[in-house]
């Protein structure tokens, strides 16, 4: 597996962008900008690039030799995006993470809002706001809560069919994420995500 590792601004990142990226060469660089150009600078940037047989990883390499909040990962053989996920998911290290598709895009407020609106609920294991769904079609999906244990409420959220594509874009603490293992013994982090999307 080939690497670059991230050094944060600001030495300790509080969030973890995690983009799980296959064949993504038209967007990535774009992706990159969109994270990068956050208002909050304590951010770890984790780019999982699956086996791609486009200029992904080379894309991504080269944009994170110029900024050090970037870490790519490649991976060796092709996981699939629940594969993806569960691989960045095992690299999370800060406070709160969100996973960031390689083709969405993202308010240079985002990071900086949702964290604001967790930190703001101490008892809330994400943090959700409104997507707009572009191209043929222009919908917007507005933001849920979601009150049960938090834990649970987490992956409610998660597993929600009501609300296509939003629960997957929330920020989550990610102590309580680590808490919903408890839910499903033997799995790790990773894999417990993993199970939540093929389920």
């Amino acid at each position: 597996m080939r690497s670059t590792s991230a050094v944060t601004e600001a030495g300790r990142a509080v969030v973890s962008i995690c983009i799980p990226a296959y064949e993504a060469e038209p967007f990535i660089a774009r992706t990159l900008g969109f994270a990068t150009g956050q208002t909050r600078r304590d951010i770890r940037i984790l780019v999982s690039v699956d086996r791609s047989q486009d200029r992904t990883a080379e894309i991504c390499h080269a944009i994170a030799a110029i900024d050090p909040r970037i870490e790519v990962h490649e991976l060796e053989e092709r996981a699939g995006w629940a594969g993806n996920v569960a691989a960045l998911l095992r690299r999370v290290e800060t406070p709160y993470f969100f996973l960031y598709f390689h083709d969405d895009f993202i308010s240079p407020h985002y990071c900086e809002r949702l964290i604001g609106a967790l930190e703001e609920r101490p008892d809330a294991a994400s943090a959700n706001c409104s997507i707009a769904l572009l191209g043929r079609t222009q919908i917007l999906i507005p933001a849920h809560t979601y009150p049960t244990d938090a834990a649970e409420r987490m992956l409610a959220m998660l597993a929600s069919d009501r609300v296509p594509g939003a629960p997957l874009r929330s920020m989550i603490r990610t102590e309580r994420f680590e808490g919903a293992d408890t839910l499903r013994p033997g799995t790790g982090r990773g894999e417990m995500y993993q199970a939540c999307c093929l389920n």
